[in-house]
């Protein structure tokens, strides 16, 4: 476990040079985002300014992404020998926050151009969602049938 103290902390994300970790905490009253050094846990920076979730790594390594609300808020942080961070800006409005399990709404591509959620259908709830694994292979087996 790498915190074990008596606060609810949850939705780790660690960078994509593996030496940090950010996360949401309710230590200070509010849920917050903030960034501690993994594994060792040294030093402990609090992120946004307001009841915040799920952070989310930019895959540069340049920018800590997280919701508040139906806002996605980005801060540029540095993280070459220490971490700093600068100040969270709005980087867009009206992002549909889903309620999903995991906590994880939202993902940011490989490349950093594109941010992916899902949304439910207007006027529609769901309570499950289907992940088809090795898809490619049953369209081959079902071609391959038809022939």
């Amino acid at each position: 476990m790498y915190l074990d103290s008596k606060r609810d902390e949850y939705e780790a994300s660690i960078s994509t040079d593996g030496k940090w970790v950010s996360y949401v905490s309710d230590e200070s009253g509010s849920y917050q985002i903030y960034v501690r050094s993994f594994p060792n846990k040294e030093g402990k920076w609090q992120i946004s300014t307001d009841v915040a979730e799920e952070p989310r790594w930019s895959p540069d390594g340049k920018t800590l992404y997280y919701r508040k609300n139906s806002q996605i808020m980005a801060v540029p942080v540095s993280t070459a020998t220490t971490f700093s961070a600068g100040v969270p800006t709005v980087l867009f409005n009206g992002f549909p926050a889903t309620n999903v399990d995991s906590g994880i709404s939202y993902d940011i591509t490989a490349d950093g151009k594109y941010f992916i959620t899902s949304q439910p259908v207007r006027g529609t709830s769901y309570k499950n969602i289907a992940v088809v694994l090795h898809w490619v292979d049953e369209i081959k087996n079902l071609a391959s049938v038809e022939k």
